[in-house]
């Protein structure tokens, strides 16, 4: 008993985080979704991999849920990694953003340790018009995942997790949860988690990001 006792007190955190996690997605389609991509990648050990190709210019975008913590730090943390003459354009957004609002202050403090200002980032909603435009999305948890591939299947090919990123590329998806309702240690272990994180992805597109249009050479798609 003590066994099974000290195994449901390991996945029972989990566990939880699953179920509620479902539980907010809005529709069956993200539902089924969001329950696929899980057990691919927990139980069937399966591995994300980037798209091998980026546009020139290239447009990567950040989604959480608000737009005002996790995606909008993660976007300040890679524009100002990105090396000067690179044509990746970086942007945020969010599932249920309130177009205009400002950072949330637990994370423009974050942001300020890091020499970075989140004092002029306002939110803006996700929609399909961004996921015409992108090259790679990526999503700051499973469930954000499940709800951008349910409104635009169209890109399932460029949509990844940032939680788990390595510089080769092929990695196994992890969550970054929200830290909204989080109390002050846990907020800054995920803004903790959110920076690593984006400094890898920022390296691996400095590594792979498109050469500058050369003159007399050709850019786009």
């Amino acid at each position: 008993m003590s066994t099974l006792r000290r195994h449901i007190k390991r996945v029972a955190p989990g566990l939880a985080a699953f179920v509620g996690q479902l539980r907010a997605l809005p529709t069956l389609r993200s539902r089924t979704i969001f329950i696929r991509r899980v057990l691919a990648r927990r139980l069937l050990s399966k591995l994300d991999r980037f798209p091998e190709r980026l546009g020139n210019p290239a447009l990567v975008i950040f989604v959480c849920r608000g737009n005002i913590m996790r995606s909008a730090l993660a976007e300040a943390i890679v524009r100002a990694r990105l090396k000067e003459g690179t044509t990746v354009s970086v942007t945020s957004a969010g599932i249920n953003a309130k177009p205009g609002t400002g950072a949330d202050p637990r994370a423009a403090a974050y942001a300020r340790t890091l020499g970075l200002s989140l004092a002029d980032h306002r939110a803006q909603a996700f929609d399909y018009a961004l996921v015409s435009r992108a090259d790679l999305i990526v999503a700051l948890d499973h469930g954000i995942e499940a709800e951008i591939l349910a409104r635009a299947p169209s890109g399932h090919d460029r949509v990844v997790l940032l939680g788990g990123v390595d510089l080769g590329g092929v990695y196994r998806g992890t969550d970054i949860p929200d830290p909204y309702a989080a109390d002050e240690p846990e907020a800054t272990r995920l803004f903790k988690a959110v920076e690593r994180d984006a400094l890898q992805l920022a390296t691996w597109l400095q590594a792979r990001r498109p050469a500058a249009a050369t003159e007399g050479g050709e850019s786009g798609r």
